[in-house]
């Protein structure tokens, strides 16, 4: 985790520097319970049939770059470039283990079926910002312009979002993978969506006497 900070002016102060920057590694991980549950027609009460034990392990990569250019042409007119850009990268990995209380589970003996499910996903996510600014003052500064030039994007990319499944069964106590589950056991699943925008902005603003008091 850090960041930066650099400014500067030169060719006397008429061009302005500004660049700063950060930058966040973290790791984390969290446990959560999912129960399943179906209405018994002869039940006074919904009838709980199986129960998910969900373990994640995530790393998570954040970093962003602003920077500013601005010209001083003259005393009435100048011009500045503002660039934003930030990124973050998701790694996440997680393992479940289900187990069916419908079929074959007697907690006394140590018998249940059980399910494993482990999921590993890689996300993306980008944001850009730019704008071009214009600051002018026109007339004896009575008319004052500014205008500006706006690009935007964002960008959400999964490159890889992979789940494997098989069955489990537990014999005594003791837990054991048995064969891929039936159906599809394996999935590869790749997500990209794209936004984008541009804008223009003009403002004016003039300022006149009205007996004798500006406004």
């Amino acid at each position: 985790m850090g960041s930066l900070t650099l400014g500067q002016r030169f060719f006397d102060n008429k061009l302005g520097v500004l660049i700063a920057g950060s930058y966040q590694n973290t790791y984390r991980g969290s446990n959560s319970i999912f129960y399943s549950s179906k209405v018994v027609p002869t039940a006074q009460y919904a009838a709980i049939t199986s129960k998910s034990d969900r373990e994640y392990s995530e790393q998570q990569k954040r970093y962003g770059l602003f920077s500013k250019v601005d010209y001083v042409i003259d005393s009435r007119n100048k011009l500045s470039l503002f660039s934003t850009y930030v990124n973050l990268t998701n790694i996440q990995v997680r393992d479940e283990v289900s187990t069916n209380f419908s079929t074959d589970y007697d907690p006394d003996a140590g018998k249940a079926q059980l399910g494993y499910s482990t999921r590993s996903r890689l996300t993306e996510q980008q944001i850009y910002n730019g704008m071009l600014r214009g600051d002018h003052k026109l007339f004896d500064d009575k008319l004052k312009v500014q205008w500006s030039a706006v690009y935007s994007s964002a960008e959400n990319d999964v490159p890889d979002n992979t789940t494997i499944s098989l069955n489990g069964v537990r014999d005594n106590f003791v837990d054991n993978r048995t064969l891929l589950t039936n159906g599809t056991p394996l999935t590869h699943r790749w997500e990209r969506n794209t936004d984008e925008d541009k804008a223009g902005y003009l403002d004016l603003t003039y300022t006149a006497p009205v007996a004798g008091v500006k406004c």
